[in-house]
């Protein structure tokens, strides 16, 4: 049989949790011929080489590939071009396939015509600690949690799937150029980026982005990331990453980045509400939200202005840690 689809993770130093992440793609229900796993090892220094190439030696359909240059979309980029079969379908090392996984994303594009661009489904948390208190249900996208309540369809205006359950027909990442490599995370920086620039490009060449929620995965929620520093960090990061973004899309020049700049401040300033959300107390999902919010606003204004190459340069993460 014809290889129909590659299963790519991508790995930096977590060969613990890899190894999970590869038994649920070994146990798929599709045919073992049918797929492939592809796994790209991107600059890992603990034990990931020996988990794939010598543990795992004997699975047959898994394939190792090294990408020595540090960052998410390096790796994504190293594994669809790697891959030998028309469809790619990106896990995160840390993220649990359901069985059926592969098999409804094929069965999902042979039916649907047009095919997609991107098709993806839920990602349902799995909480190594309870989920806090404090955390409101609109700041689980940034813990990659996404449940929509709709049946098969395209995706709503502005929202995007995720990349830790994404798949893609091979065509469409080699048209587009496939991950821009000044976004998404590099190492522990967690800035973001690279799925929304991803599918935006194939949404501007008129491909739909498809969420089917028989695509199930469940993804790991490590309990760092359920502190509240983790969680406004994140969304500093992830408004550095926004106005990183636009400036690369748009490429304004010194002019245009003086009115971008303009644009955060006032609506950073605007609100007295939101200056001081960035240092009272937040306590319940409500406060804390908001002071996320202000962190995000933050974050991209720091953006604009250029702190995302230098924080870049020293290889941290944001420029001002938020508390």
């Amino acid at each position: 049989m014809d290889l129909l689809v590659s299963a790519v993770v991508c790995t930096h130093n977590r060969a613990t949790v890899l190894r999970h992440a590869l038994a649920s793609l070994a146990g798929q229900t599709l045919p073992a011929d049918a797929y492939e796993i592809v796994v790209v090892d991107n600059a890992s220094t603990d034990a990931t080489r020996d988990l794939v190439t010598r543990e795992l030696a004997g699975e047959g359909r898994l394939r190792y590939v090294f990408e020595p240059q540090l960052g998410v979309s390096r790796a994504r980029n190293a594994g669809w071009r790697a891959a030998r079969a028309p469809l790619v379908a990106y896990l995160d090392d840390d993220a649990i396939a359901a069985p059926d996984w592969l098999a409804e994303a094929v069965a999902a594009f042979a039916k649907l015509d047009p095919r997609p661009g991107c098709l993806g489904g839920p990602v349902l948390p799995i909480w190594e600690v309870p989920r806090p208190a404090w955390l409101p249900d609109a700041l689980l996208p940034y813990l990659t949690v996404l449940e929509l309540d709709q049946g098969p369809g395209p995706m709503p205006r502005g929202k995007f799937l995720y990349g830790t359950n994404s798949v893609f027909p091979r065509e469409r990442l080699a048209e587009i150029g496939g991950y821009p490599a000044g976004l998404g995370p590099i190492g522990s920086w967690h800035r973001s980026g690279e799925d929304t620039f991803v599918q935006k490009q194939l949404r501007e060449r008129g491909f739909q982005l498809w969420y089917d929620p028989a695509l199930r995965v469940q993804h790991r929620i490590p309990a760092e990331r359920a502190s509240r520093r983790w969680v406004l960090r994140r969304l500093y990061l992830e408004g550095l990453s926004r106005a990183r973004q636009q400036l690369q899309t748009r490429a304004p020049g010194p002019l245009g980045r003086i009115r971008l700049v303009g644009i955060a401040l006032r609506k950073l300033l605007s609100s007295p509400r939101r200056l001081l959300a960035l240092v009272l107390p937040a306590p319940t999902p409500e406060s804390f939200g908001r002071r996320a919010s202000s962190w995000r606003r933050v974050g991209y204004l720091m953006g604009v202005l250029g702190a995302g190459a230098a924080t870049r340069a020293r290889g941290t993460g944001a420029t001002r840690r938020p508390v």
